[in-house]
């Protein structure tokens, strides 16, 4: 039959798509899908004729025919390959729920055309998961198609992995059969649908308990489906397979379902995947390996130390940074770039894993050629994921006192840290407010330059960030420039971070970490007399406050050892100081209350030390602070756990104060 359509022009094809004759419709789009088909630039000139909103019309058009409507999913999935924006002009589109409801249709060609554009637009990472999961007739159609044909059953089990997001997608899909269907199309033995099924099992544990342990106990015709998964390490598989393998029992490790120590994990996938680490293998099989590595060693150091007496690893992964592709290199595409860089990103976290537990895995890193160097540099010229992954490696490694003496204040590691806190990106500054914990520690070299740097002044604004993890980090490395510090660094603090912003987070409705970290900075900066009394002159309503606040609002003994502690720096370096706490109802009967009634050793230690200062009877006026002390209750107190097991030396030693008063 000779074409309806004349000539073949991107416009003259995309019109006749409005045609009303169904021959020329579909003429049309065959066209359309043939002249697309690996043709970016074709792909392009068609999207500026708005082929897309026209193409979901005719799945709309209750009059186009089946053959018609195969087509048109066909040519959708065929745009969307490859090309994020092509994709997100159709997910614009009513195209995702037309292509989801396709997947009810009764000619299973049409079925199958939609799960693979489905499995395009999944994989694309742009598609929203919740249209798979909001219904509950349209989970149960996917968990229906992994038993349908390989072809089905494949892209199903990867839409299913990609779009599994969530603890709630995850144990809807068990609810509904997935294990059992996964588990059967796994002992299938198709390379291609274990892989998928592996890729699927995985998604479905993470970091997920109940859905980890059902598949960790779960038996299909009587082999544990644990065991199926770990022998596809050993047989043999394609690499790929084995890489999934390798991650689902990843997965099912770190969720708590499968031991460390296993030799399923320590036997199997562990060193799968320290193979895969391997030169030979390309990059879309290294980078994904080297980044379970990172996540499955990051927890567990007898891990870490299994992959370091892997020789050749950490060796390796170090020489993978050092490959930079030449962007002036005609054959060096932007793909190029993006690889290299997705495999820089997952080397630092590994090292950074592997370097987190022990002191001599630290020095082994630190100490390959370069390494620092590429630290360095990826902190200041790398994007965002690349920056990110180095300063964990470099958080690491600033765990070692050794290498925040020598290597690290040798190479000035300070200075990009110190440039990135200049950022306004978020996730760049949890990782360099972070590595400032340590690199501003009493021992480390750093302190005093970051310290002339401004630092001081940058921790304090960040301290007020919305995100919870950057303000905590910014007040915990205050914490740590405060300790044993010299004058300076107690008045810069007190000067740009303040007593009241202490004070703000000394609050029972904040985080325990945040108080504590804030209660630190204020015992170091009430370091000499001159600080206790300024602070008690100053800052003294405020400061009792806040203690008495936590001591009565907050049921944590760690916070209140902590207050305990800011109360013993005060009334041991001030005059003033003593009287404001005997002075003050509150804080005789917070103090008298946990002499009573607490039963920690560390709180009720901490609490003989506020008591021992005040009764102290080599000072002047003890005399009136004993008598307020025996007016609340304090001696009384003291008797009775000197009549107990709990600290008889140290209350004794208290009491013999008050004995020297009765004298």
């Amino acid at each position: 039959m000779p074409s309806k359509v004349v000539g073949g022009s991107p416009q003259v094809l995309v019109d006749g798509l409005f045609s009303h004759d169904q021959a020329v419709r579909l003429e049309c789009t065959r066209k359309i899908k043939n002249s697309i088909i690996g043709n970016k630039k074709r792909k392009n000139a068609f999207m500026m004729l708005g082929v897309i909103p026209r193409l979901v019309g005719l799945l709309e058009d209750d009059t186009s025919t089946v053959e018609l409507v195969h087509e048109v999913v066909v040519t959708l999935g065929s745009f969307s390959h490859g090309l994020a924006n092509n994709v997100s002009v159709i997910l614009s589109t009513q195209a995702l729920p037309l292509l989801i409801n396709g997947l009810s249709h009764s000619n299973s060609s049409i079925v199958s055309a939609c799960i693979r554009t489905l499995r395009t637009l999944y994989g694309s990472g742009l598609a929203p998961p919740s249209p798979l999961f909001d219904d509950v007739t349209v989970a149960k159609k996917l968990i229906s198609l992994l038993s349908e044909v390989p072809a089905v059953s494949q892209s199903t089990a990867m839409i299913i992995s990609k779009a599994c997001q969530c603890p709630d997608h995850q144990n809807l899909l068990c609810s509904l059969g997935a294990i059992t269907s996964l588990a059967h199309c796994l002992l299938s033995g198709a390379e291609k649908s274990v892989q998928c099924c592996l890729s699927c099992l995985s998604a479905l544990v993470y970091e997920n308990k109940h859905s980890s342990q059902l598949v960790a106990t779960y038996c299909c015709d009587g082999q544990p489906l644990v065991s199926a998964i770990s022998t596809v390490l050993t047989c043999n598989h394609g690499n790929e397979t084995k890489l999934a393998a390798a991650q689902c029992l990843t997965n099912l490790c770190l969720a708590g379902s499968l031991l460390p120590d296993s030799p399923t994990i320590t036997l199997r996938a562990l060193p799968g995947l320290i193979r895969l680490c391997k030169k030979e293998f390309p990059l879309s099989l290294r980078t994904p390996a080297i980044s379970a590595l990172a996540y499955l060693t990051a927890p567990h150091p007898a891990l870490q130390e299994l992959c370091a007496e892997s020789d050749r690893l950490i060796p390796t992964l170090v020489d993978y940074l050092t490959q930079s592709p030449d962007p002036e290199d005609e054959m060096v595409t932007e793909d190029h770039l993006v690889q290299f860089e997705c495999l820089c990103g997952a080397v630092f976290q590994a090292l950074s894993s592997l370097a987190s537990s022990r002191e001599e895995i630290r020095l082994k890193v630190a100490s390959q050629h370069g390494c620092i160097r590429l630290v360095t540099q990826a902190l200041r010229e790398g994007p965002s994921h690349v920056r990110v992954a180095a300063g964990k490696c470099l958080h690491s490694l600033t765990r070692s006192t050794k290498l925040l003496r020598t290597t690290l204040s040798d190479c000035e590691m300070w200075q990009p840290c110190l440039e990135v806190l200049c950022l306004a990106e978020e996730e760049l500054l949890v990782m360099a407010t972070g590595v400032m914990c340590n690199l501003l520690l009493a021992f480390s070299p750093s302190r005093e330059k970051l310290v002339e740097g401004g630092i001081i002044e940058r921790l304090s604004v960040l301290s007020f960030h919305e995100n919870s993890t950057i303000q905590l980090n910014a007040v915990w490395a205050l914490m740590s420039a405060t300790y044993d510090c010299n004058k300076e660094v107690r008045v810069r603090v007190t000067k740009s971070f303040g007593y009241q912003r202490i004070f703000q987070l000394c609050s029972p409705r904040l985080d325990t970490k945040l108080t504590m970290k804030a209660l630190g900075i204020l015992i170091n900066i009430i370091h000499d007399s001159d600080d206790a009394e300024s602070a008690v002159f100053n800052h003294g309503s405020g400061l009792l406050a806040a203690m008495v606040t936590l001591l009565t609002d907050n049921p944590s003994n760690e916070i209140r050892e902590q207050v305990l502690c800011v109360l013993v720096n005060v009334c041991n370096l001030s005059v003033k100081g003593r009287d404001l706490l005997t002075g003050s109802e509150d804080i005789m009967r917070c103090i008298s209350g946990l002499l009573h009634h607490n039963e920690s050793n560390s709180v009720l230690l901490a609490a003989c030390r506020v008591v021992k200062n005040l009764a102290n009877s080599t000072l002047p006026d003890h005399v009136h602070r004993q008598n307020c002390l025996e007016e609340y209750g304090v001696k009384i107190a003291l008797q009775k756990l000197e009549r107990s097991d709990k600290l008889q030396t140290q209350v004794k030693e208290v009491l013999e104060h008050f004995m020297s008063h009765s004298l």
